[in-house]
């Protein structure tokens, strides 16, 4: 049966497409399908991780064990950039979560493969090098980028590009197995939010519409009944397409465009003071509204963002009886729930052990969510 494009990635058609940029490269002919010239005709049931950085929090940790104990992947691969070490002062956790090789503080972790996590050291420039060969720029465009998450932006696309899978964001719990969605050539999920490439260059009365809604939502967040009040004004804020959960088929058509919007934006002068998103959600969103990929789906914001951006505060607030809250947060569709590590999470982040999860699983829906997930 023909795969027709969902209704959001239609809305991004029927949005209007940016001007390509003039320095703009198109695939290299010869390399619009698979980068080694074979078919890819699936999705990989394999789960991507990138860490930039040596120190990985516990709260991560939590994503890659999540991912082997509910999502059924083949393969689950925390590619890191540097050597990881637990950070000096900071409760021992590498033995409860990768398995009984904890290195002492400031040492590296070593094993190739520790409780189901396999350990991949990751070069950008080792990845990003053959791809510079056919759209110039990526890895002088990586080094250049002063945000870790931009970084990871052109990482992620690559990897799937190079070779397929499931790539998710660290802060993520995967709940159910992913395999329905793996006949899909690319799929991605969407979150409620306020802007999408579009809006992002939104003037006069549809700018301040734009940021009366975004303080809308300020103000709900604040509430204690805000969670069921967004409900009732969820509406206004319109599914968009985000990149912290994309699969895709080995070498497909759209990620080569993906990579070379990529790369054409890279080469662009003064880089620094650009929208957050400028390389990840609004540069694929942007890329996707000028294709016809019918083999490409965006879905709805309960399969994995369950809660939406700034109201995913929610996740970390204190309530009466978490455990009985949860199912109201999570349908029976969410596969993956994405939390959003941003905005006033940092101390959660910092500060997340076993022993505080545990404590904390009766009031607040987090730690009610994360409790299966412990060692």
């Amino acid at each position: 049966m023909e795969r027709r494009p969902s209704p959001a990635l239609k809305h991004l058609r029927r949005a209007g497409l940016p001007r390509a940029a003039a320095s703009f490269v198109p695939p290299p002919h010869g390399f619009e399908n698979d980068p080694d010239g074979e078919t890819s005709t699936m999705i990989p049931n394999v789960a991507h991780f990138v860490w930039i950085g040596p120190h990985l929090p516990f709260i991560y940790g939590l994503a890659m064990r999540s991912a082997v104990q509910s999502g059924g992947f083949d393969e689950v691969i925390l590619h890191h950039t540097e050597p990881l070490t637990e950070q000096v002062g900071e409760p021992p956790w590498f033995d409860e979560v990768f398995g009984p090789c904890r290195p002492k503080p400031g040492e590296q972790l070593r094993g190739a493969q520790l409780r189901g996590v396999q350990l991949r050291r990751l070069s950008p420039r080792a990845l990003l090098g053959p791809l510079s060969d056919k759209w110039p720029g990526l890895v002088e465009g990586y080094q250049a980028l002063a945000v870790k998450a931009n970084q990871c932006d052109i990482l992620r696309a690559a990897l799937l590009y190079l070779h397929g899978g499931i790539y998710l964001d660290t802060d993520v719990l995967v709940l159910a197995p992913l395999a329905e969605l793996l006949e899909h050539g690319m799929f991605f999920g969407s979150n409620r939010s306020v802007y999408d490439f579009r809006e992002s260059r939104a003037r006069g009365l549809r700018r301040l519409w734009l940021r009366a809604k975004s303080a809308l939502r300020s103000v709900l967040v604040r509430l204690p009944a805000g969670l069921s009040l967004f409900k009732l004004v969820e509406g206004l804020y319109p599914p968009h397409l985000n990149t912290a959960i994309w699969g895709s088929e080995r070498g497909h058509p759209a990620l080569a465009h993906i990579l070379a919007r990529m790369a054409a934006t890279l080469r662009e002068p003064d880089l620094h003071g650009r929208d957050y998103n400028f390389i990840g959600p609004f540069l694929v969103q942007s890329a996707l509204a000028e294709r016809q990929d019918a083999d490409v789906v965006c879905l709805p914001p309960a399969r994995f963002y369950p809660l939406p951006p700034v109201m995913a505060s929610w996740w970390f607030r204190r309530q009466k009886n978490a455990q009985a809250c949860l199912p109201t947060v999570l349908s029976p569709d969410t596969l993956v729930a994405h939390w959003y590590a941003s905005g006033d999470v940092a101390t959660f982040i910092k500060e997340t052990s076993p022993a505080s999860i545990r404590a904390a699983a009766p009031h607040q829906l987090f730690s009610a969510m994360a409790l299966p997930f412990l060692p």
